[in-house]
């Protein structure tokens, strides 16, 4: 993703007139900014750059197809499925025998609910381009897993994985497709697969970037990954009840402390926390700020810069009954990434 950026850049660099390569660069930085693709570009600087790019395509091009694609993409991702809906309506009025239009508008129609629309549509789409992108192999299978054509989803997200054996896509689509036909064994190979490169790979992780989704067709999706044998939390972390923090509790570990500890796999953290939960997080090369609140008897987490690349989000805080000072692994809390283990050294 990171050289096809700067490709389209060195084009842009050559002809800042060139409408299809704003275009394309619109496309890619409003998927790395839906799929938080942090490490190849933080979501606030995808999102903007995304919105950049389309804004300068649609000037030089009116109507250019690309760029209406990347513009209904972002609006989905926002969580405006109305526009998004709206977007692709006026990308397939604009561009009739154009497949990937059809397919915009399966894919906002989708994530919006309305499954037998966007069923028409992804067919429309098919027809028009019968060997699409891998990109659009994938929106496909997806379409038909939503739809309930599980037979079908699985011959695109099995060719898929063919043209593009790093990404994790086609391996969840075969996981959640032979889940739901109760073939869990071809769901637990998929699973392997991911987990070679991808140990951390998690539910909850693809609940957060899905968000945007409604609720129900959401959740068909993250059952199914459950019933494939997909842990909750990342490595399978499981956090017993009785081990759990209280809000007060929190606060004392946490507000005005200084930790130290790991998070998978293995690498070494520093956490200075002031009295009024801001901290500064150190890892490596990997620094940023942000700060804590307690809701309830969960811990959130609110970082403050763009660096970090997320919004708030809440989880429970467990003591380590096996946890030691020295081994710096006295508490622990899992978030959609990673699983930390630590102790307050001051």
């Amino acid at each position: 993703m990171g050289e096809a950026l700067r490709l389209y850049q060195a084009a842009i660099t050559k002809d800042p007139a060139f409408a299809d390569a704003y275009a394309a660069d619109a496309y890619l930085a409003a998927i790395i900014y839906g799929g938080s693709y942090i490490t190849v570009l933080k979501k606030p600087e995808a999102r903007q750059r995304a919105v950049q790019s389309i804004a300068r395509a649609l000037q030089l091009s009116p109507g250019n197809a690309e760029a209406l694609r990347a513009k209904a993409g972002l609006e989905s991702f926002d969580g405006d499925l109305d526009t998004a809906i709206a977007t692709s309506r006026r990308l397939v009025t604009l561009h009739p025998g154009k497949a990937l239009a059809h397919g915009s508008l399966s894919w906002t129609l989708m994530v919006a609910g309305f499954l037998e629309e966007s069923l028409r549509e992804i067919e429309a789409a098919l027809r028009l381009d019968p060997k699409p992108s891998v990109r659009d192999t994938g929106l496909a299978g997806d379409v038909l897993f939503q739809a309930g054509q599980y037979e079908r989803a699985i011959e695109y997200f099995t060719d898929y994985t063919k043209r593009a054996r790093k990404s994790f896509r086609g391996y969840t689509g075969l996981i959640i497709a032979n889940a739901q036909l109760g073939r869990l064994d071809e769901a637990k190979t998929a699973l392997a697969k991911i987990f070679k490169t991808w140990p951390g790979y998690n539910v909850r992780f693809y609940s957060k970037i899905q968000g945007s989704w409604k609720k129900e067709v959401l959740e068909h999706r993250l059952n199914a990954m459950r019933k494939g044998g997909v842990p909750e939390w990342p490595h399978g972390f499981k956090g017993a009840p009785a081990d759990r923090l209280d809000g007060p509790e929190i606060k004392a570990v946490f507000f005005g402390r200084i930790h130290k500890g790991t998070h998978s796999p293995k690498v070494a953290y520093v956490r200075e926390i002031d009295k009024d939960g801001n901290y500064a997080y150190r890892a490596g090369n990997w620094n940023f700020t942000g700060s804590f609140v307690v809701e309830g008897d969960l811990l959130c987490v609110r970082p403050k810069t763009k660096a970090s690349g997320v919004s708030k989000n809440c989880y429970h805080v467990y003591r380590n009954p096996s946890g030691t000072l020295a081994r710096l692994n006295q508490y622990t809390y899992a978030n959609t990434r990673n699983v930390y283990h630590f102790s307050p050294i001051d």
